[in-house]
């Protein structure tokens, strides 16, 4: 069938925060539009509370999506805070707000772009991840 399509891809994200303000991290599942998986990962991130990090791993994603060249991308997630920040443009969780800005001019620069928001239980994959995520050792420097 040949290889998979860049052009178009679907990247469901979470976030996990051990402790609301504690350790962090990032897991994401990114598909191409025949369900292919693309890319999978996990990455420890920066102590935060939940919806910090899950607004942080929203925007490496769209990131990893820009760098790969990607032209329509679907953003998925399970935080409703998030997804509905993201599509909206703001929330009353004012710490977050910079980082809806900067994902929202991101994905102003695809082709087309949709965010939606998927049910914890649908969203194993890379709620798995980021838990390993949050497990790895940390590459601060000391």
């Amino acid at each position: 069938m040949g290889t998979p399509s860049k052009q178009w891809i679907k990247i469901n994200f979470d976030g996990a925060s051990k402790g609301n303000l504690g350790t962090s991290g990032a897991g994401v599942v990114a598909r191409d539009d025949s369900r292919f998986i693309i890319f999978k990962g996990a990455q420890r991130l920066p102590n935060g509370t939940n919806n910090e990090v899950e607004v942080q791993v929203a925007f490496l994603e769209t990131e990893l999506a820009l760098n790969m060249k990607v032209q329509w991308l679907h953003l998925e997630g399970d935080s409703q805070i998030v997804i509905n920040a993201i599509a909206k443009g703001n929330t009353p969780c004012w710490k977050i707000n910079h980082w809806v800005a900067m994902i929202r001019e991101k994905l102003n620069t695809f082709v087309e772009f949709c965010v939606s928001h998927i049910k914890r239980g649908e969203n194993t994959v890379a709620d798995l991840l980021s838990n390993i995520g949050s497990e790895l050792d940390s590459c601060a420097a000391k």
